[in-house]
């Protein structure tokens, strides 16, 4: 197994989420049974959204990653409260459509059942008032003249059409920011004209993107290396208890996943999208490295309850039961 490289440089990142979400997590003590009461054993709420995850993981790892989005209603000020409390800095655009709640039933094998509010209607005001209050991050590293990350991620609210994320991405990437696509559907179509530096769709949804099952490594390498070719970006393809496929100009890389008892699915991608940027940019690069602290901060997350991330002492036993490969297609 590879080392992770000394950690030399800081780091300067941003998350946007679109379409935040109170998430909220009950846990029952058996199976989810359709058309009968099911009592929660106990409930978890926090501030959600693809965005915010990968904030809040960045925060564990020492990283201060600023949280842009919508907020509104007593739901948004709710949100804002937990995201206050959970130490993630935050700038919000108001909308006058309330925060959506997500609502995740985790049952006593781990198996998660979601149910997603869609969110919104936003405005073409409110979403000019974001895309303005966000460019403020690309001030700030142009200042600091850093290298930054800016990941852009999560379903889009009622109002807001996929070529959003096309004019976030280039906007941002004309200023030097490598940006980070976490999309699916029209959405990540849209967005990958945007040049993203990478996109980390999982495996169901690239398989969506080419209009068919995609069920091994090399069949995620295949589509990840014309993804390359055609616009530029990496791709890094999480594939569940497979682990995950990276793809660069380089080549593919695939990384195993550790065997770990699941209590909690929801946020594993997130964690592991945030752990591999922490540890490519500590490392200056090392995209074997990256991949190996992702896989073992994201089997470290399956095995926690709610929105909680792992801390690196806690993933770092994890690390002995992953490995990196070359993925040859």
């Amino acid at each position: 197994m590879r080392k992770t490289k000394e950690i030399q440089k800081d780091m300067l990142a941003a998350t946007i989420t679109l379409n935040p979400c109170l998430d909220r997590t009950l846990y029952i003590g058996g199976g989810l049974r359709k058309g009968e009461v099911n009592r929660a054993e106990y409930a978890r709420l926090c501030a959600g959204g693809k965005g915010v995850n990968v904030s809040r993981m960045l925060r564990q790892l020492g990283v201060f990653a600023p949280a842009y989005g919508f907020s509104g209603g007593e739901e948004g000020r709710l949100f804002e409260e937990l995201l206050k409390s959970s130490g993630i800095p935050y700038f919000l655009t108001g909308t006058a459509c309330a925060t959506r709640t997500c609502t995740k039933i985790v049952d006593a094998d781990g198996l998660t059942t979601e149910l997603n509010e869609r969110g919104g209607p936003v405005t073409a005001e409110e979403l000019k008032r974001l895309i303005k209050k966000s460019s403020e991050f690309a001030a700030v590293s142009l200042k600091y003249k850093k290298r930054a990350y800016l990941v852009v991620s999560g379903s889009l609210p009622e109002g807001a059409e996929p070529e959003i994320y096309r004019e976030l991405l280039l906007e941002n990437g004309r200023m030097g920011i490598r940006c980070v696509l976490d999309a699916d559907g029209e959405a990540l179509k849209r967005g990958l004209e945007g040049r993203p530096w990478l996109i980390k769709p999982n495996i169901h949804e690239l398989s969506s993107y080419v209009g068919y099952p995609l069920q091994s490594r090399e069949g995620a390498a295949k589509v990840s290396r014309r993804i390359q070719a055609e616009y530029g970006a990496n791709v890094l393809c999480t594939m569940g208890a497979e682990g995950a496929v990276y793809t660069d100009e380089k080549g593919c890389l695939s990384v195993s996943a550790p065997k770990v008892k699941v209590k909690g699915e929801s946020g594993a991608g997130d964690t592991f999208l945030a752990a591999f940027l922490y540890v490519y940019e500590k490392s200056g690069g090392d995209s074997a490295s990256a991949l190996l602290f992702a896989a073992a901060a994201a089997a470290a997350k399956i095995e926690r309850t709610g929105s909680d991330m792992p801390g690196k002492k806690e993933l770092l036993p994890y690390l002995q039961s992953v490995y990196i490969e070359n993925v040859t297609v």
